[in-house]
């Protein structure tokens, strides 16, 4: 299910685009989308490595527990077996303290594949209305061979901007306040793992882990300049050349323009209707 996950982000990515070719509104929900491209497949396949892991050490926890039981205590005496005792029972506190932090990131990065899971599903229905509003687009046009076709794509594009598009953007926040959690819980367990294993008898825990990190560092820099291209590229999206937010040059409702609303580069725009049938003014809608 996850391994497909990315390919599905993309469809909905592509679809939209196309939708947002009839329905100029729609850009800002591609933008959006753009941002949101990402692999839970990588996500879950993180977390089960990190179960493997997990059961391993406790595999290992217990060994060690079985060989303190087993540690003679009439036959072997002294200083020594105290020594020796103590250090294997330091050693298993430390491979306990490597136990819980795997079976945290664990579950963390599972809960990760999951919000991001979701989030995608949420891009897939929304690509879905965007095509039903194309086909509906569509219809209004071939009914009134042409003459209201202004007038759905207007009404169209209401509806985007005032329902689909604070409805996604409010999805995306909640996930970014999500995901952020998840990388804080993340980054505390790792601080109290280390700190744990050098107080239980391991002062190289700190070294050994920023060795731990040479590796990355060419991944680590590569996914930088990936994520600043990406929200160079999804934030551009969203602006025309003189800055201000591509929005329908000339919104129409029912076969009239509008005033105001996009023209006006509002947040909450205003909108009054000319008659484009009668001539005469409506009342302000909005």
């Amino acid at each position: 299910m996850f391994e497909d996950g990315l390919g599905k982000a993309q469809t909905a990515l592509f679809t939209s685009m196309g939708c947002a070719v009839i329905l100029p509104a729609a850009w800002e929900l591609v933008s959006m989308m753009y941002l949101c491209q990402c692999d839970p497949g990588a996500y879950h396949k993180g977390s089960e490595v990190w179960a493997d892991v997990a059961k391993s050490l406790h595999e290992k926890e217990k060994e060690l527990e079985k060989v303190i039981a087993d540690i003679p205590k009439h036959d072997w005496d002294g200083e020594d077996r105290k020594a020796f005792e103590d250090k294997m029972k330091d050693f298993r506190a430390q491979v306990g303290i490597s136990a819980t932090m795997a079976d945290v990131t664990h579950y963390v990065l599972l809960f990760a594949a999951w919000v991001l899971y979701i989030l995608i599903v949420i891009m897939m229905i929304t690509a879905i209305i965007l095509v039903a509003q194309v086909v509906y687009v569509g219809i209004v046009a071939a009914s009134t061979l042409g003459t209201g076709y202004w007038g759905a794509v207007g009404e169209i594009c209401l509806i985007i901007e005032m329902e689909m598009v604070p409805m996604f953007t409010t999805v995306t926040e909640n996930v970014d306040i999500v995901m952020n959690a998840a990388a804080a819980i993340l980054g505390t367990t790792l601080v109290v793992d280390i700190g744990a294993q050098m107080v239980s008898g391991n002062p190289g825990a700190a070294l050994d882990l920023i060795q731990a990190q040479v590796p990355a560092f060419d991944a680590a820099w590569r996914g930088a300049l990936q994520r600043m291209e990406r929200n160079l590229t999804g934030y551009g999206m969203k602006y025309d050349q003189s800055g201000r937010l591509v929005k329908l040059p000339w919104p129409v409702v029912g076969g009239s323009r509008l005033k105001g609303g996009s023209d006006s580069y509002g947040e909450s725009p205003s909108y009054g209707i000319t008659g484009g049938l009668t001539g005469k003014e409506s009342p302000e809608v909005g």
